[in-house]
């Protein structure tokens, strides 16, 4: 039997809706109006804010920059500037290398496998390189320009104990002098930079910044009085982090004006065997420019480069007429050398010295220890005159010496 009951049937009519509820809005919470009258406050201070800026604006008018009087200090700080910007990390080295690269060579000996070096040209027909590179050629020396042309060239002499040597190109036309600074206002941090031969990738350039200046550093260089030996001696140096690897050596060190400031030596030595490590360590050094120019400048007008009796030193002399030590002046400590010893053809009888006395600076170079000493005056020559600062019963004196 059917059921007539459609909505149990499952018939075609759907069931009944139920009727709709009429929506009615909820009732405001008492936070939601705290919130929209804070909105409001906020709204009205601005206002009043905005109103106010716009009233002082016009009372107070903005006054124009007077671009004459900005172009004028510029004028006035142009030397400043140009004092500070040389020394800055703002540097576009790519334009101070296209400057610097046609004063360098490489230098090489012909028909040998020995390591291609570096120098630069200081005047005409004339470069300056590492002492090294020159003192015993297995074939005659070629320069080889940074535009590929290459001259025969002649050794004009050398120094071997710091390692600086000249040569002349007969007959070089046309090429460009390095423009020679000094190493007044270069302090540690100045960006440095270098154009060399290392491992005869030429002209490579390579960038840093001074480490420290004057650092003592020992070398082996061949005896002035035997050809065939090698001593120990020590430089006051600049050390920088610039990678410096061989074929490096003899080239520029210059600054962020492309003057250059130093001579770049070889590599740190890891042991005492003065071989050079096959790669740059980040500790390197240069010879500065100003003994670099002094010795360069004896070689070319053929002077003598003999030491002073006075400071042709080797390293168990020095130690056996001086000692490190400390002397208080005005409650101050300073650092230097005493006089243990003063042999009338030495250093401290020079100077008036007596033993006692402590020396702290010699021509501008500090001498905590015997080692900075040994190293302050490997660049006197006869006829030379130094100033040296030393303390004697607790004050700080001068005096001015001549070898």
């Amino acid at each position: 039997m059917l059921n007539d009951d459609p909505a149990v049937d499952g018939g075609e009519q759907p069931p009944a809706r139920r009727p709709h509820r009429a929506y009615r809005q909820p009732a405001a919470k008492p936070s939601s109006l705290r919130s929209l009258g804070i909105v409001l406050l906020i709204a009205l201070v601005l206002a009043i804010s905005h109103a106010a800026v716009a009233v002082y604006v016009q009372n107070n008018p903005i006054p124009q920059l007077n671009y004459a009087n900005l172009s004028h200090r510029l004028v006035d700080n142009a030397n400043d500037l140009e004092a500070i910007s040389p020394r800055s990390t703002c540097i576009r080295w790519s334009a101070v290398a296209e400057k610097v690269q046609p004063s360098v060579v490489a230098i090489s000996q012909e028909d040998s496998s020995v390591q291609t070096e570096s120098g630069f040209i200081i005047g005409d027909e004339l470069i300056v390189t590492s002492y090294r590179t020159v003192q015993a050629p297995e074939g005659k020396l070629v320069a080889t320009f940074s535009d590929n042309r290459a001259r025969y060239v002649e050794v004009v002499g050398g120094d071997s104990l710091t390692d600086i040597a000249v040569l002349r190109v007969p007959g070089m036309p046309n090429y460009t002098p390095a423009i020679v600074g000094t190493m007044q206002g270069i302090n540690v941090g100045a960006p440095v930079a270098t154009i060399g031969n290392p491992y005869n990738y030429r002209f490579s350039l390579s960038t840093g910044v001074v480490s420290k200046l004057n650092r003592p550093h020992w070398q082996s260089v061949q005896d002035p009085a035997n050809s065939e030996e090698y001593v120990w001696t020590a430089l006051p140096v600049i050390q920088t982090d610039t990678a410096i690897n061989p074929g490096s050596r003899g080239g520029p060190l210059f600054d962020g004006k492309g003057e250059v400031v130093g001579m770049v030596m070889g590599l740190h030595s890891l042991d005492d065997t003065d071989v050079e490590p096959l790669g740059s360590s980040g500790l390197n050094f240069a010879l500065p420019i100003d003994l670099v120019k002094k010795v360069s400048d004896r070689i070319i007008a053929e002077q003598s480069l003999e030491r002073p009796a006075a400071v042709a030193y080797d390293y168990d002399t020095i130690n056996a007429e001086f000692e490190e030590n400390a002397h208080e002046v005005g409650g101050e400590l300073f650092s230097g050398v005493q006089v243990i010893s003063a042999p009338a053809d030495g250093l401290a009888a020079l100077a008036q010295l007596v033993e006692g006395d402590l020396i702290i600076r010699i021509d501008g170079y500090d001498t905590p220890s015997t080692f900075a000493l040994f190293a302050a005056i490997s660049g006197f020559f006869d006829g030379d005159t130094a100033t040296i600062h030393y303390v004697r019963e607790g004050e700080v004196q001068e005096t001015t010496v001549q070898f």
